[in-house]
């Protein structure tokens, strides 16, 4: 417990910090920032701006054209490929009067409407779970490029 202190409140006493502690601490207050950052930047845009960059972003992601809709799969990976997210959806199909050509035409309002359903199955709100998406894909995204760069 003293340990973890030292990093908020330095002391005069000579304590040792792990150099790895101190990276998993930094890395953490770091995203936790970046995500606090996002959330309060995207206070300036409502829920439907924020469900329209997102559908345009996936459709950036997987290289569609602007009419182009998503599958299920695309979606799906978007969201995080968990089993609480995949349930959501398979249940939104199954409660829905969407037919099975629908779950892999995934339009801009089909999108919303799963988007909802997943935010409600994680207990949270859209702008949060979108932003929080957004820090997450673009940290995945640093790390492959990271690891791209690497030389062996």
């Amino acid at each position: 417990m003293e340990n973890n202190l030292f990093i908020l409140f330095p002391s005069t006493t000579s304590t040792v910090i792990n150099k790895m502690d101190l990276k998993i601490t930094v890395l953490l207050i770091s995203h936790f920032l970046f995500v606090a950052n996002s959330v309060l930047g995207m206070g300036a845009y409502t829920e439907e701006e924020i469900l329209q960059l997102a559908y345009g972003d996936c459709q950036t992601m997987y290289g569609l054209e602007e009419h182009r809709t998503l599958t299920k799969k695309q979606f799906i990976a978007f969201v995080g490929d968990n089993d609480v997210n995949t349930e959501a959806v398979a249940a939104f199909f199954r409660t829905s009067n969407a037919n099975r050509e629908e779950e892999n035409t995934i339009n801009y309002v089909l999108f919303k409407n799963l988007v909802k359903e997943v935010c409600s199955a994680n207990h949270t709100d859209v702008i949060t779970f979108i932003t929080t998406r957004w820090a997450e894909i673009d940290g995945s995204r640093e790390q492959e490029n990271t690891t791209e760069n690497i030389v062996i």
